[in-house]
């Protein structure tokens, strides 16, 4: 003769034991979602902004590397512009009349040394293989984790300037030649002065860009941990109460089987 032990008490038993397992995986990952079946239109949703965060942090990395670059060719321009300014006063001295032509000649061996050095530093302005001061091709950066995002950044072909300038023909081995050097090296000075400019402006926009960035990847991660996270409070009462769940159940059980036994050796006895 069977009776029947209790088919309620083994489902109360699998229930508190998957609210076990699920509690326990929801604390030890620290997530709410871990699987589509806890919430798949959550699962959809974190899904998306952890591919914004992820962008987000790409994009960050572009405008601070853009930055670098531009940091990279205000640096060449500050040395350029040193070198006018040598050259500048070279040419002032080069210019008085109390000189006679072997002090020029002098001067103008230091002024050529410096031209070289400018020419130099103009040809070998790069970062990453990229030349800054020799090129008119605008630099894209991708600033943004959608299409379209992203920036355009020039800076001034100052070798073609250079050239315009005519600037491989100072000599300043002449008084004349000093003093036609004088403007020459003024409209240098101003060439440069607008490639600065330019650049501060680039690096300036880049830092906003960034500071924007930062903004909106905190909110995404805000966002997505709002969806995501688990409330771990709530989960540890939780993983308790099946646990208790469990227990009693589990107790039920073993009491259902003692009074089947009993029952049945008095069954036995008749």
């Amino acid at each position: 003769m069977a009776i029947d032990s209790g088919g309620s008490i083994l489902s109360s038993i699998q229930r508190a034991s998957t609210g076990i397992i699920n509690a326990a995986e929801r604390i030890g990952s620290g997530q709410r979602i871990n699987s589509a079946n806890d919430d798949a239109a959550g699962q959809a949703i974190s899904e998306g902004l952890r591919s914004q965060i992820s962008g987000f942090t790409q994009a960050t990395r572009n405008a601070n590397d853009g930055i670098s670059l531009l940091q990279t060719a205000d640096s060449s321009f500050s040395s350029i512009s040193d070198g006018v300014q040598r050259l500048r006063e070279l040419a002032l001295q080069s210019s008085n009349g109390t000189l006679n032509d072997q002090d020029r000649s002098l001067i103008d061996d230091e002024a050529q040394l410096i031209k070289d050095e400018i020419s130099q530093t103009v040809s070998n302005s790069s970062f990453n293989g990229r030349p800054l001061l020799s090129s008119d091709s605008p630099l894209s950066l991708q600033i943004g984790p959608n299409e379209g995002d992203n920036l355009q950044l020039e800076v001034n072909d100052f070798q073609k300037s250079l050239d315009d300038l005519d600037f491989s023909s100072i000599d300043l081995s002449s008084a004349g030649g000093a003093s036609s050097a004088l403007n020459l090296l003024d409209d240098v000075q101003s060439s440069i002065d607008s490639g600065r400019a330019q650049v501060g402006a680039g690096v300036n926009r880049l830092g906003s860009t960034v500071e924007n960035l930062a903004t909106s990847e905190l909110a995404a991660q805000s966002s997505m941990s709002r969806i995501s996270d688990a409330d771990i409070a709530k989960e540890v009462s939780e993983l308790t109460a099946s646990q208790i769940q469990r227990d009693v159940a589990i107790a039920l059980q073993a009491q259902a089987n003692s009074n089947q036994k009993s029952v049945l050796q008095l069954l036995d006895g008749i």
